[in-house]
């Protein structure tokens, strides 16, 4: 859904689409924690260099999702996930600091 719109036009929802993700990414909840890694990893394959900067914080929660043997079956989607949000950080290389 969020590639059939112009990324300009939804620019100025991009902070609030991050907030909820990471909302999600830190849920009690186990299944709103995948969900979460999955709209985080939609967000950051669509507006990857936007959002390079907020993606850092996502990565810990990653880390326990990987960790979670009851949820091993959606370990593929979870990966891919985890690939978008490595290739926004990613699209830092080459910049000055």
């Amino acid at each position: 859904l969020l590639t059939r719109f112009e990324k300009s036009s939804l620019a100025p929802f991009v902070p609030l689409m991050i907030a909820y993700t990471s909302s999600a990414m830190h849920s009690l909840d186990r299944d709103m924690r995948f969900d979460g890694a999955n709209a985080v990893g939609l967000v950051a394959c669509v507006f990857g260099p936007t959002v390079r900067d907020s993606v850092v914080s996502f990565l810990p929660p990653f880390v326990n999702l990987l960790s979670d043997r009851e949820k091993s079956k959606d370990i593929g989607r979870l990966l891919e996930a985890l690939v978008s949000v490595l290739s926004a950080l990613d699209s830092r290389r080459g910049e000055p600091s």
